[in-house]
């Protein structure tokens, strides 16, 4: 899936909050409301074109990989990862785009501690972040006021309120089959970051 994804870390756009309001509005008409968790990552420094997360309780992880980057849109995989042993190992070293030390892979370990392993054979340079996350998604036509230009109703969005390191981030993203050259030109558009989680955190 492509993604477009803009994240404000100062202060909110102006519209931010009419926006808001007017997207959890959307959530209710068909009966959802916005989802209020945290949400654990590891993060590679030195891999924008990766993001690692927990997910579940049982060590259960997915990994992202980004594959293309065109016009502020970048293609994503999303891959989970709900047991450990070889075949996994191997999964996940092919998903990375690189050799792993060789040793004893532990099919009794939690997919996340098994990838904690593999990095830190690797030498890897990484460490865990804990962030507050309030998002909502739906169809964009649901979620987004209609005075936005560029913004195709049948696109999936989400928005988000994180909260990382004692700082506030909001962020809109926004997911189609194909990118969009020039889409979403939302007010305030000039202030955000055009990012993806991983290279974000």
């Amino acid at each position: 899936m492509w993604g477009h994804r803009l994240i404000w870390t100062a202060d909110a756009p102006s519209w931010w909050d009419a926006a808001w309001a007017g997207a959890a509005g959307g959530l209710k008409r068909h009966g959802r409301d916005p989802e209020d968790r945290p949400d654990t990552y590891l993060v590679l420094a030195d891999r924008p074109d990766v993001g690692l997360k927990l997910r579940g309780q049982k060590g259960e992880f997915e990994v992202k990989v980004r594959y293309a980057a065109r016009d502020g849109w970048e293609l994503w995989e999303k891959v989970p990862f709900f047991q450990w042993n070889d075949l996994e190992a191997a999964r996940f070293a092919a998903l990375m785009r690189r050799e792993f030390p060789a040793g004893a892979i532990d099919s009794n370990a939690a997919p996340v501690d098994g990838v904690k392993v593999l990095l830190n054979e690797a030498g890897a340079s990484w460490w865990e972040v804990r962030i507050g996350k309030t998002r909502m998604q739906a169809r964009a036509g649901t979620l987004v006021p209609a005075s936005f230009a560029g913004v195709d109703p049948a696109w999936l969005a989400e928005m988000v309120t994180t909260a990382v390191g004692g700082r506030t981030a909001r962020s809109i993203c926004f997911e189609a089959i194909s990118p969009s050259p020039g889409a979403a030109a939302l007010p305030d558009a000039g202030a955000a970051r055009i990012a993806g989680y991983p290279e974000f955190l």
